[in-house]
């Protein structure tokens, strides 16, 4: 499941990465559940909006050293942004 808790989007932005056909969301894995979406909230909205598939790009960063040292929950608190994390796909939350 991919996950993020970053709800706000611009859709000026939104609209500027659809005239750029810039569709890539960099994901970082941390677990077998679970993949978070990092960067690209707007590039994924944007690719929703034009009905195309989402480029996926793994963080250069290792999320999951830091997921697995950290624990889930504390992961999950240090890395939360404006919102409760949710699914991305379905917009529900999850935690």
């Amino acid at each position: 499941m991919m996950i993020s808790s970053q709800r706000y989007i611009d859709i000026y932005i939104v609209d500027q990465k659809s005239s750029a056909r810039d569709y890539t969301v960099t994901i970082a894995t941390v677990s077998d559940d679970y993949q978070i979406a990092v960067d690209g909230h707007h590039a994924f909205a944007a690719a929703r909006q034009d009905g195309v598939t989402p480029v996926f790009v793994e963080a250069d960063y290792d999320y999951k050293q830091e997921f697995d040292f950290l624990g889930m929950d504390d992961f999950l608190c240090a890395h939360q942004n404006d919102s409760e994390w949710y699914d991305i796909n379905t917009g529900i939350d999850i935690f």
